[in-house]
């Protein structure tokens, strides 16, 4: 209410409008010529949310998801986002991120661009009575039921992480849909599991994000979960530092996590069988 008018009163460098379709849209695009100053431009669009809530009245909570990628791409930009709005009276702001390390970079460290500006959460996975729960409901919301074993097969693939005890459902409940079945085993699920597994684009993102030797050893690594460092290194044609380097460099990027002296796992343990699977063939 009153978003329209106060933007187009007070943005003079803004074209501005808004729809409204399935939800309540909002765009704007800057009028030639500011555009070349990219300084000037991070400064506006930072700002437009304390102007929209200081103008409105209504006080507004920013949401910025997968953070650390800014840190990723410019870690020096973190200092400028920050010294625009630690000033903002009438703005809060969630940052989340799936990286724990980089978050922990961006948040934790002293050193650090938002050092002690946010309450920090680590969110765990679901419990396995949360999982069973969530699935449990959301079959019977389409009228579908599980078999003991096939809830457990579900648990047990996805590690009881949200996004894939999701992933997995949908998977489960387009193939009981077209097999016409009202009750889901393990052996459907297992099917749905290895169909699914095909179809992550966001993974593909997430390995395009990696090159070089990184790559390499990432892919090695799931391709041989058992190797050891000595045999990667000759494999890959690398020295063993230069194996251990990009091995800390996975760590700090969560891809992988350090479990015993030369011994390392993947943190999400699909992607590993989604790297196997794509590079094994």
């Amino acid at each position: 209410k009153g978003v329209k008018k106060a933007l187009q009163t007070i943005l003079n460098s803004f074209h501005f409008g808004f729809e409204i379709r399935d939800i309540f849209t909002i765009w704007f695009r800057y009028k030639a010529g500011i555009e070349k100053d990219s300084r000037k431009v991070a400064d506006k669009a930072l700002q437009l949310p304390e102007i929209i809530a200081e103008k409105t009245g209504i006080p507004c909570v920013v949401f910025i998801d997968e953070f650390q990628e800014i840190y990723s791409i410019n870690h020096k930009f973190l200092w400028f986002m920050r010294s625009i709005i630690q000033h903002h009276k009438n703005v809060a702001y969630c940052i989340t991120g799936s990286k724990y390390h980089l978050m922990s970079e961006i948040t934790a460290k002293k050193k650090s661009a938002f050092y002690g500006m946010f309450l920090i959460r680590q969110l765990e996975a679901f419990t396995d009575k949360d999982a069973k729960t969530f699935i449990i409901e959301r079959m019977q919301a389409v009228k579908l039921k599980l078999t003991e074993d096939a809830l457990k097969l579900i648990l047990e693939k996805t590690y009881n992480i949200p996004y894939y005890l999701q992933w997995i459902g949908l998977s489960t409940y387009y193939l009981a849909v077209n097999r016409k079945k009202t009750l889901i085993d393990a052996e459907l699920v297992e099917e749905a599991y290895q169909k699914g597994l095909k179809q992550l684009p966001q993974l593909e993102e997430e390995i395009g994000k990696i090159a070089g030797k990184k790559r390499d050893v990432l892919i090695y690594l799931a391709l041989n979960p058992d190797t050891t460092m000595t045999d990667m290194a000759k494999e890959l044609c690398m020295k063993s530092q230069a194996v251990q380097r990009e091995l800390g460099n996975l760590v700090k990027l969560d891809f992988l996590k350090k479990v015993a002296r030369g011994k390392y796992e993947f943190h999400d343990k699909i992607f590993a069988e989604w790297l196997n699977l794509k590079f094994s063939l």
